[in-house]
């Protein structure tokens, strides 16, 4: 429940973001990296899944968002919902993790940290990678977390 929590307070700050920075003209205006991206990922969704050249940059992104054109068409604010989604889920397997690691209490803080936090925030809105990094970060964190959880009972025998 409290990661339900953390990821519909995420969404809705991020999704608040969005509906402030549209009618910016700068919404639909890319720039240095996320303008190469954004060309990338309009030949990516062309079919041109392979490339000619050396990757400049990691290729993930460009991939993500290549995909999301090949599936929705280039909508750069299709691309910042699904960036929201995932940046909200981010915040929420943050919180899980936290809860696991150290306590619910801490899980729930963390979440709501990262989901009120201005800059990822910020970022989750513009066309970069990092949006994909937290959410990789979190989601290893989250799953380390799984790993490494304490047996139930609490008959804990030192070995």
């Amino acid at each position: 429940m409290p990661a339900l929590i953390i990821f519909a307070a995420a969404l809705a700050v991020r999704l608040v973001h969005i509906w402030q920075i549209k009618p910016s003209p700068f919404f639909d205006i890319l720039l240095g990296d996320a303008n190469g991206y954004d060309q990338w990922a309009q030949r990516l969704a062309a079919g041109d899944w392979v490339g000619s050249e050396v990757f400049y940059q990691a290729p993930l992104y460009p991939y993500f968002l290549g995909l999301v054109y090949k599936i929705f068409g280039r909508d750069l604010l299709v691309v910042r919902i699904i960036q929201a989604v995932i940046g909200s889920a981010s915040c929420a397997l943050l919180g899980m993790a936290g809860a696991r690691f150290f306590s619910k209490p801490v899980g729930l803080i963390a979440g709501l940290a990262l989901a009120l936090w201005a800059p990822a925030i910020f970022f989750d809105g513009l066309l970069q990678k990092s949006v994909l990094d937290v959410f990789f970060v979190c989601l290893s964190l989250w799953l380390v977390a799984r790993l490494v959880d304490p047996p139930k009972g609490g008959h804990h025998h030192e070995q």
